[in-house]
């Protein structure tokens, strides 16, 4: 499974194949076929094991009580889990679309970290200023910022930036994300008392 994975992320699905995966892993093609029917299950075998380990890994995260401390580190977990996995990532994203087995893996994994970003923004929103955010502005607003969040992990691992793009993503987005829902809970009523010139 390690010589799939390594061979997926270095070379891309297309590379993959039982034969390649045998040479490297030093064994026989007839191993590899009595383990796997062909390259898909082999493949849906990877997506399945890595969406796995990385799910036990940020489950051990998000034990214990949580504050803005602890939500800056885990957002910035976040950002070195997108970073240091992102030629896998990359093969997940643009294939499981068109894979349907992939999809059914990878979609209710992403759905999961969705929803346990939201949980942490949330529960630090809500400390900061419960009495004057009502439970669905403080949902409606974290989903948002959760989307903004993973939308900007999902672009550049599709984009595959720069080493120096990662670096910045993984100093900023914290502070980024602590400064526009300070924003928002400033702001939010002003603007509405305040419409721009030339809206009814």
């Amino acid at each position: 499974m390690a010589a799939a994975r390594e061979t997926m992320a270095e070379s891309g699905l297309e590379a993959l194949t039982l034969a390649v995966v045998a040479a490297r892993a030093g064994v026989a093609v007839g191993t590899v076929y009595n383990r796997f029917e062909d390259k898909q299950h082999l493949v849906h075998e990877v997506v399945r094991e890595w969406t796995e380990e990385v799910s036990d890994a940020f489950l051990a995260e998000r034990s214990g009580p949580l504050g803005a401390d602890t939500l800056e580190e885990r957002l910035r977990k976040l950002v070195l889990l997108y970073r240091e996995h992102r030629t896998l990532l990359r093969q997940f994203l643009i294939h499981a679309p068109f894979d349907d087995r992939m999809s059914s893996i990878v979609d209710p994994w992403f759905a999961r970290e969705r929803a346990h970003l939201i949980a942490d923004l949330a529960a630090v929103d809500a400390s900061h200023d419960s009495s004057s955010n009502p439970g669905g502005a403080v949902t409606d607003r974290c989903e948002l910022v959760a989307t903004m969040i993973l939308a900007t992990l999902e672009r550049a691992v599709v984009a595959d930036v720069q080493e120096t793009a990662w670096e910045k993503l993984e100093r900023e987005l914290p502070d980024v994300v602590h400064a526009a829902a300070r924003a928002d809970r400033r702001g939010g009523p002003e603007r509405q008392r305040h419409p721009r010139a030339g809206n009814s």
